[in-house]
This record gives C-alpha cells, sequence and structure tokens, in this order.
C-alpha cells in the first residue's frame, strides 16, 4: 500500500479541491510508432491554433517523409465511443472513452481498425494516417477532452509545453516491444510475433518473451535458445490473439515480475494452458516461479478506467479455486466474482492480513483462513501517519476476522514465511531441503521453543525443543525436510510457546 503523508493544511485543502473539480488524467503516450518522431504543425498559443473548443487540439506531422498511411495508436487504454464520418469536418474520427469524464479523439484518418464498444489498450493501432474531411494535407488531428472540453494534453510521453514546430519522440510501446538487440538475427515476425515484454534478467540470463515463442540469451557463452515448443504468451486464447482481452494479461504479467513470479502457462485440472472462459470470466493458470500455482483473472464488464487483469496466489487461490471460484454463492443466491485487483495488505505496519477485492464482494486471509465477503469492497481506513485503524468491511455472509495488532510477542504468535531459498534444480517427487527464514518484526525481543510448518490448516512438520533467542529485527534459519512444492505455496510458520 502506499502511504500517504501529511502536508500543510493549505496544500492538502488546495488538492482535496483540485480533486473534486477534474479527476486524475489518464496516462498519455504519444499516439504513433515508438521511436516515431512527429512534429506539430498547429498546436495552442502559436501562430495558428485551432478555434472554439478545439484549441487544445495538435495537428500531428511525421516530417521529412509521407504519413500518409502510418500507424495511428491510442494514446491510453479506454473504449471506442463513437466512429463518425464528416465530409466537411474531422473526416474519419474516432473518439475513445478513458473513464472519468476523459476521452480522445482522432481525426482524418485514412482507414479505421476499431469498432464502437471495443476495449483497447495504450499503443493499440485504432488506424492510419490519412487526410480525409476538412484538411488540405496527411496529418493527425488529436484532442484531449474533460467533461467535453478541450484541454492541454500535458503530460504526454513526458512532454510538457507542445509547440509548433517541436518534434516529439513516442515511447508508446503498449504492449509491444522492440526486440532486443541480441534477438534481432534469430527473430522472424511471422514466426515469433511480436515481443510482449522487454529485455529482463532470468536467473543468469537474459530473456523476452515474445507472442509464440521466447527468446533467451547467455551472456556468458554469447548464446540464443529459442524456445517456442512449451510457450504459451499471457493472454493468447485457442483461437489465437484477441485484441480486447490478450493485452490486459501481456499487461499483468509485466506489472507483477514477468516469468520470475508467474513461471509458465500450464494445464490445470485438465483446462488449457491458454486464457479461457470460467462462465462469463477469463482465466490463465500458471505453473510456478516465485508465486507458486497461481492464476491470472480479468472481469471484462469492469467499467473502462479501472479495469485490469488481475493476479490470484497463495492461500487466496487455493480457497478460491477449491471454492467454486467467481461462482461462489451467498445466502442471498449473489455470486462472489472474478477477482478485479491485486492483494493488498489489509493493515499495512501491523499485521500479514490480506485482502482482495472481487467484483461482487472480497476475500480476507487472517494468516490462518481465507472468508469471502459480500457487498462492496474493502477499505483501509485511516492512513499511516496515523496509528493503525482496525479495519470495518462491509457485513458478508461470513463474518470478516478483525486484524489484531501485533504489539508484543504472545504465545501462539504466527509468522509468515518471509524468504524462500529453494533449490535451483528440484524435482517435485522427491524431497528437497528448503531454507525457511523467520524474522522478528517487533520491537521485544522473544525466545521461541516450538516452530510448526503448516499448509491450509494442516501441521506438516514440528520443530520442537527450541531454544531461539530472537532479538528484535533478528532472522532465524532453520531447514525444512519437506517438498519443495510446499514452501512453494507459502506455507504458513506457526511460532508456539514464545516468550
Amino acid at each position: 500500500m502506499n502511504a500517504y503523508k501529511r502536508s500543510l493544511c493549505a496544500v492538502s485543502v488546495l488538492i482535496c479541491w483540485s480533486a473534486q473539480v477534474m479527476a486524475q488524467m489518464p496516462s498519455l503516450k504519444l499516439p504513433f510508432e515508438p521511436g516515431e518522431s512527429w512534429g506539430i504543425s498547429t498546436g495552442y498559443g502559436g501562430s495558428s491554433t485551432h478555434s472554439g473548443n478545439q484549441f487544445f487540439a495538435l495537428d500531428f506531422n511525421l516530417p521529412g517523409e509521407d504519413d500518409f498511411g502510418k500507424s495511428i495508436l491510442t494514446a491510453a487504454f479506454g473504449e471506442v465511443e463513437t466512429i463518425t464520418y464528416s465530409s466537411i469536418g474531422f473526416g474519419n474520427n474516432v473518439m475513445i472513452n478513458h473513464g472519468n469524464g476523459w476521452m480522445t479523439r482522432y481525426s482524418h484518418l485514412q482507414t479505421i481498425l476499431v469498432s464502437e464498444g471495443e476495449l483497447v489498450i495504450q499503443g493499440w493501432k485504432i488506424g492510419t494516417c490519412g487526410s480525409t474531411g476538412n484538411s488540405t494535407g496527411s496529418h493527425l488531428d488529436f484532442t484531449l477532452y474533460y467533461n467535453g472540453v478541450s484541454v492541454k494534453p500535458e503530460p504526454m510521453s513526458g512532454y510538457v509545453n507542445f509547440v509548433e514546430g517541436g518534434l516529439y519522440t513516442s515511447d508508446n510501446y503498449g504492449v509491444t516491444y522492440p526486440t532486443a538487440s541480441q534477438f534481432q538475427p534469430s527473430w522472424n515476425e511471422s514466426q515469433h510475433g511480436f515481443a510482449v515484454t522487454p529485455l529482463y534478467q532470468w536467473g543468469s540470463l537474459l530473456r523476452q518473451d515474445f507472442q509464440y515463442t521466447v527468446m533467451t540469451f547467455n551472456p556468458a557463452y554469447n548464446t540464443v535458445i529459442v524456445d517456442g515448443n512449451n510457450w504459451v504468451c499471457p493472454g493468447m486464447t485457442q483461437a489465437g490473439w484477441n485484441s480486447v482481452v490478450s493485452p490486459y494479461f501481456v499487461q499483468a504479467y509485466n506489472n507483477h515480475g514477468r516469468a520470475n513470479v508467474f513461471g509458465q502457462a500450464f494445464s490445470d485440472a485438465g483446462n488449457p494452458r491458454y486464457a479461457h472462459l470460467w462462465g462469463e470470466y477469463w482465466i490463465q493458470n500458471f505453473n510456478g516461479g516465485s508465486l507458486g500455482e497461481c492464476a491470472l483473472m480479468f472481469d471484462a464488464s469492469q467499467p473502462v478506467a479501472s479495469k485490469q487483469t488481475a493476479p490470484i496466489h497463495g492461500a487466496l487461490w487455493n480457497w478460491f479455486r477449491y471454492h467454486n471460484g467467481p461462482y461462489y454463492q451467498f445466502s442471498d443466491g449473489t455470486y462472489l466474482g472474478c477477482p478485479i485487483e491485486p492483494e493488498q495488505y489489509a493493515n499495512p505496519g501491523v499485521n500479514f492480513d490480506v485482502y482482495q477485492n472481487t467484483s461482487n464482494g472480497y476475500l480476507f486471509w487472517d494468516e490462518w483462513t481465507v472468508t469471502a465477503n459480500q457487498g462492496g469492497t474493502f477499505h483501509i481506513a485511516g492512513g499511516s501517519d496515523d496509528p493503525p485503524d482496525t479495519p470495518t468491511p462491509p457485513a458478508g455472509d461470513t463474518p470478516t476476522p478483525t486484524p489484531t495488532p501485533w504489539p508484543t510477542p504472545t504465545t501462539g504468535l504466527s509468522f509468515v514465511v518471509k524468504e524462500l531459498s529453494i533449490p535451483s534444480q528440484w524435482n517435485a517427487d522427491q524431497a528437497a531441503d528448503v531454507e525457511l527464514i523467520l524474522r522478528n518484526e517487533f520491537t521485544t525481543s522473544a525466545q521461541v521453543s516450538e516452530i510448526q510448518l503448516r499448509l491450509y490448516g494442516s501441521t506438516i512438520e514440528q520443530f520442537t525443543n527450541l531454544t531461539i533467542d530472537f532479538f528484535s529485527g533478528e532472522r532465524y534459519t532453520f531447514y525444512s525436510n519437506e517438498k519443495s512444492t510446499i514452501a512453494r505455496q507459502f506455507a504458513l510458520l506457526f511460532v508456539k510457546n514464545c516468550t
């Protein structure tokens, strides 16, 4: 959770007042291919400007070459609101709704590649540059609106103060990235597809994920390995790339750690490795990385401004998957729905309780059990500069456990496994020592005489007759003989007889 810091009263009042006047602007990227530098022929505040409600419109041209037919991309994610044509106005014109009163307009297009109601991700190609309508030459007329009024599209790709004659270079990669130089000699677009991640560290290798394959580079031997046999791209469906769904999965995959965190897509309980429907919700299962088995889920019916694919893992995922998932039914007949946000700490700085909002409620984990709660979403009371508040979530079908602050160690105190060191070469069918590190999170010291390793309510290993002097901030390392797959499932350590 991000901390909100106190400020001067006058500043706080100003911020609150501004928030009421204008909702937060979407993060904008220049609406053309990454690496291309376009100039502004007509801007605002210059020798020539648009008039009326188009005052803050920008006319973009690609200098030095013909921009006719060049790709026009979405500046931010949203939903195609309207597609219109006017021979005396904007010509082929696309309006995209970004939620909370924000819209962007792309005018004089030669071709339009989207349809009304279609969801589009930032960087998605919506058409090509043209000169339709009231236009004297090929260019893109771009406008940002807030509640129907044109406003300055700043910042956009980090630029502010757009001026006529200035050149502006796009970084609008959206869900596609340039092929890394290490892989360019091996890469073929028709065979491998476009890159869905940047180049990133994967163990001792450098890795880049593509639509249809994975490429790794071993810097020690200067070698490239291309492997698509076991690869299914995040968001790829059995019918292929789905422009409405797939980009959201790629975005979540990139935002939450890629293969290091998720591992590979795999077939769970006979379901395909591809993104597929669980009733009305999209899901794709993953087998490992640092999260253990987990899933990415997507509720396409959510509002445009808040729509995202959410990861669900650990105790929340294991409860969810074995309780009918989004179709867990409350006593009044309503369903829990799909995860719509990543999990969050419920009481940060106090304990490790976790919640995750869903379409019609939320899941809550008190480090021991998971409960499903209906109606609204979970919210945290107070700010981080104040003493921790006890959350008061809406009443649900199952009473929500009340997080208990941990001022001093007590008997039966529980800790989460804070760090895991898993052998790089492990076999799921063999036992392997797993390093478990327990950390004292409190300001006081304690002595521990017993530790239990539990997995979803059952004690699977016990460490007794211990004498551990556990000072504040100190870590204690011990080794479990259980299979490493157990540790990968985020088992709990329970400290007993703690004085």
